[in-house]
């Protein structure tokens, strides 16, 4: 969802947004209801969304991205690149004071 987010800001202040995702659907994981309602204000833009593709690197013209099924490999020219990968929990704290 944080993607879906930044996309609407970018898209508002008159950015071209691309949105890369590794899996095979557009925020794997994230309740549909709020998927749908940011898909449905966001399609006024011309957003291009990439699922099934990987992100493999990033340098000063844009990223180079992969189809994760075929394998090909194509570059996206790019001024600005927003990483938005999840999150996970950091428990190492939560462990040591629970002494483990």
């Amino acid at each position: 969802m944080t993607g879906l987010e930044t996309t609407e800001y970018l898209n508002d202040h008159g950015n071209h947004v691309a949105v890369v995702e590794m899996a095979s659907e557009i925020a794997p994981g994230a309740w549909f209801q709020l998927v749908d309602d940011a898909m449905e204000r966001i399609s006024k833009y011309d957003t291009v969304f990439m699922t099934s593709t990987k992100l493999c690197s990033i340098d000063n013209c844009g990223v180079i991205v992969e189809d994760v099924k075929t394998r090909k490999r194509s570059v996206l020219l790019a001024d600005y690149v927003v990483l938005a990968m999840g999150v996970r929990p950091e428990r190492s704290l939560l462990n040591e004071l629970k002494g483990n």
